[in-house]
């Protein structure tokens, strides 16, 4: 039987098989363009992949925006202050035979836990390229998460809707009600789950950065060793 196990991944090894995962989701089949498999954020992006043994067939990725970052403009949204951290959840892509599995779901409960115990964050966003199955999307995550409709803006010539999440306890409850699920669901597949912090410990060129944004002294022990 194959290891199922929730891996984060730093982008610099594993650029290839990121990339070519997103190539084969958003390229062959959703014919985007070829630019969208990578943007500026991979290097210092935090990436969780779903494995099968040796075969990523998803991934999700969290893009770490500072005050100081032009997307923030570009996509009018609230400035940060210094020292303060929004995320971008986005790049979420799985193999056909893969989708609609609970264990895809719940990669993404592990990813939203992870980001809430470790790191403190001003704000999440996620941007939804304008298809048929906009509302079921936004729907979705308004019902399990809070995030609400933000605004729709045109980037790079196409339309995109983002929603948005501010201030954590809406958040935070939902994926505290989501996790015994979640432990519940990989102890009866013997799913591998690796901690956000630990993977952090050998994100060097991220970590200082983020310094003043970890939670906890048990956190930042872990990362800083």
């Amino acid at each position: 039987m194959s290891t199922l196990r929730f891996q984060w991944l730093d982008y610099r090894e594993h650029r290839g098989e990121i990339e070519a995962l997103r190539k084969k989701i958003f390229v062959e089949e959703l014919n985007r363009e070829e630019a969208y498999i990578r943007t500026r954020w991979d290097e210092e992006g935090l990436h969780l992949g779903t494995y099968d043994g040796d075969r990523l067939f998803s991934i999700t990725s969290g893009f770490l925006f500072f005050h100081d970052d032009p997307m923030l403009k570009e996509w009018e949204l609230r400035p940060l202050k210094k020292g303060e951290l929004a995320i971008q959840v986005t790049k979420r892509a799985s193999l056909q035979e893969y989708r609609g599995q609970k264990l895809n779901e719940l990669a993404v409960v592990h990813l939203g836990i992870e980001f809430l115990k470790v790191l403190e964050v001003a704000y999440y966003i996620i941007a939804f390229y304008n298809k048929p199955t906009l509302n079921d999307q936004i729907r979705t995550y308004h019902t399990h998460f809070g995030f609400e409709p933000y605004k729709t803006i045109r980037y790079k010539g196409e339309d995109w809707t983002l929603i948005k999440l501010e201030g954590e306890e809406r958040y935070r409850q939902t994926v505290e009600s989501l996790e015994p699920v979640l432990r519940q669901f990989a102890e009866t597949h013997s799913i591998m789950m690796q901690p956000l912090a630990e993977h952090l410990r050998g994100m060097d060129h991220v970590r200082d950065r983020i310094r003043d944004r970890i939670k906890g002294p048990e956190n930042r022990t872990i990362v800083f060793g």
